[in-house]
């Protein structure tokens, strides 16, 4: 998979995608116990696009924040956020 081919499939606009057309993101199936490039490979030789999938009747679509924030930073955030809403 070359950048243009990963650049051609962030850009799709998911109002023009047919929801029939995308791989449920449940069928995947990823060996946890390999390297990130390998994991990377098995997901991206079972979907048409890494980028946009589907979930039972709902099209999925994933995009990366190019930032040194880690998912873990942005959880701790958005829990702390809830508190102060709840309370």
């Amino acid at each position: 998979m070359t950048s243009d081919d990963l650049h051609r499939m962030k850009s799709v606009d998911v109002r023009t995608v047919k929801i029939e057309d995308l791989v449920d993101i449940r069928d995947i199936k990823v060996d946890t116990r390999k390297s990130i490039p390998e994991k990377l490979q098995q997901f991206a030789s079972q979907t048409n696009n890494v980028f946009i999938n589907r979930f039972d009747d709902y099209i999925v679509k994933v995009s990366y924040a190019d930032t040194d924030v880690t998912v873990n930073d942005k959880m701790k955030k958005y829990i702390s956020r809830l508190a102060e809403i709840s309370y």
